[in-house]
Formats: C-alpha cells, sequence, structure tokens
C-alpha cells in the first residue's frame, strides 16, 4: 500500500533493514503529512498483534489443564519443551533487532545503538535453524503417535537428540552476543549463502578469549548436526514397540501410574446396595445347592441299598 499510494519507491535491504522489513524512498513531500504516520502506526500494531498472539499460544500450553482436575492433565512433552524452546530464541532475536532499528529511526540517529544491533544481528544467523528444527521434532512427535494410536512418543535417545540441537542453536546464540564484548568488533558468522567472511583475526582486544568463544561456538554448531542427525535416524528406525520415549502413555490400566488413566466403566455393582444384595442371593442358592446335593446323595444310598 506504501508504494502505491505514497508514491514510494522500496529500497535493497541495507544493514538499517530488519529481516522481512522494507524501506521506502518517497518522492518530494509524499513522505510527510498523516497518511504516513498512520501506516507507521498500523505496521507497529500488526507487528506486537502477531509477538502478542504467539505469547497467548505459548502460555496456553501451560496453562492448559484436564477437564477432570489438574492431577490428570499429562506432564509437558519433551518435544513441546524444544520446540517452545526455539520458538523462544526465534522470536526474542527478531523482536530486539526490531526494536533497536525502530529506536534509532524514530530518534533520528540521536539515539545509537548501532553496537547492541550489530550483535543481535550476528546472533540472528544462528537461529536460521530453528524453523527446520521445529518441523522436524513435531513431525518425529507425530510419526510416533500414528504407530501407536496416540500413545506413544519418540525413543528416549531420540528426544536426548532433540534437547541437545535445541540447546546448542542457544549457545551459539549467546556466543555471537559475547564474541563482540571481547573483540571490540561485529562478528560476522559463518553463512549458508556462500559469502565471503572478512578476516577478524587482527587487532582483537582479547583473542585467547575470542578463540575459546569460537572454540565453544562450533562445537555447539557440530552438536547441533549431530542431534538434528539423531532425530532423523530415529525417524528411520522407529517401531511401535520402540515408540514408547518420555511422555508416552503406559498400557492401558497396567499400574505403571499414580493416577488411573483408563478406570473400569461403571457397572451394576456400583449400584447402591447391589452387592450386598447379590451377596444374600449367592447365600441363598449356594444353600438350595447344597440341600439338593444332601437328597441326592440319600437318594443313591436308598437306591444302593435295596
Amino acid at each position: 500500500m506504501v508504494p502505491l499510494c505514497l508514491k514510494a519507491k522500496a529500497l535493497p535491504k541495507d544493514d538499517k533493514t530488519v529481516e522481512g522489513d522494507v524501506k521506502y524512498e518517497f518522492e518530494g513531500d509524499a513522505g510527510q503529512g498523516m497518511l504516513p504516520k498512520v501506516m507507521t502506526v498500523l505496521r507497529f500494531i500488526i507487528m506486537l498483534t502477531v509477538y502478542a498472539c504467539t505469547t497467548a499460544v505459548v502460555c496456553s500450553v501451560f496453562t492448559i489443564v484436564h477437564p477432570d482436575g489438574k492431577e490428570l492433565t499429562p506432564p509437558l512433552s519433551p518435544t513441546m519443551q524444544c520446540v517452545l524452546n526455539l520458538v523462544f530464541q526465534y522470536f526474542l532475536i527478531y523482536l530486539l533487532l526490531w526494536i533497536f532499528i525502530t529506536v534509532e529511526d524514530l530518534s533520528s540517529g540521536q539515539i545509537n545503538l548501532h553496537a547492541a544491533k550489530d550483535a543481535i544481528e550476528s546472533a540472528k544467523s544462528t537461529v536460521q535453524f530453528a524453523p527446520m528444527l521445529c518441523i522436524l521434532f513435531v513431525a518425529t512427535r507425530m510419526r510416533a503417535l500414528q504407530m501407536t494410536q496416540n500413545r506413544g512418543a519418540p525413543q528416549g535417545w531420540v528426544q536426548d537428540g532433540m534437547y541437545l540441537a535445541s540447546w546448542s542453536v542457544l549457545i551459539q546464540f549467546m556466543m555471537c552476543l559475547l564474541m563482540p564484548v571481547l573483540t571490540g568488533k561485529k562478528y560476522t558468522p559463518d553463512t549458508l549463502d556462500g559469502a565471503t567472511k572478512p578476516d577478524e583475526a587482527s587487532n582483537l582486544a582479547n583473542p585467547w578469549a575470542a578463540g575459546i568463544v569460537t572454540a565453544i561456538r562450533y562445537v555447539a554448531l557440530l552438536s547441533l548436526l549431530g542431534g538434528t542427525a539423531t532425530v532423523i535416524t530415529g525417524v528411520i528406525l522407529m517401531t511401535p514397540e520402540t515408540a514408547n520415549g518420555r511422555g508416552a502413555l503406559p498400557v492401558v490400566a497396567d499400574g505403571t501410574l499414580g493416577v488411573d488413566l483408563a478406570p473400569q466403566p461403571p457397572g451394576i455393582n456400583d449400584v447402591p446396595g447391589a452387592k450386598s444384595a447379590m451377596k444374600g442371593v449367592g447365600k441363598t442358592v449356594g444353600g438350595s445347592v447344597e440341600t439338593v446335593d444332601g437328597a441326592t446323595s440319600s437318594v443313591t444310598e436308598t437306591v444302593t441299598g435295596f
């Protein structure tokens, strides 16, 4: 709507543009007036709505309880824990980056957040795997449920791979934030687009600490790849018998849980007075049967003696 209504031209992405955002160049005084401000406010409202709705969905995961009581609510599955971990990292980085750039734009450059924005920008590349990992984890969980009539869970070692991959992304994120503090320069992480990485080995404020942080980051990267490979292998090797990891429901009424998830359906014994009445009938019938047995024995003995 901005190019069509305000005669603006979209500019190529630069260092001051958030991923997914667009900068415009207005012709003449088209960028002045009330309409551009209204549209800017509308864009901010839409962005805040996205984050508010995402937060509401996450909160609902922790507040949902079983209709019959909180004690019947199953615990949060490892898959959901890892997905929430990745979602938090992904949205936090983009939210901070969006806030820093917006503050700089609204202050017309009077507030300099360039260093903080560079640190967040470098950490942004570490969460590029988060959406793919979330899809992989959820698909693995769905595969386990599909095999076990919605009662199973991925293998325990597959769930460990999920934890390893999600926490590896967080460690890389923290290392990217820490690197500019140690080097005094903007840290440019490795990317998947083949871009040439500048030489940062010279003029470092603390080369030893920078080397340690870099080593930790690459160990975390290897852990990320290893955890992902573990999950993929688990999907291929999964069977109904092995889909019994943490979060799987036990066999119906097998007594492995403190709460009976599959109670017996109500029957005649649950009717008040039914048990005592049945016991009385049982005694009466039992006494009659004993009487008939005694009479049969007497007849047999008499016939034999004759």
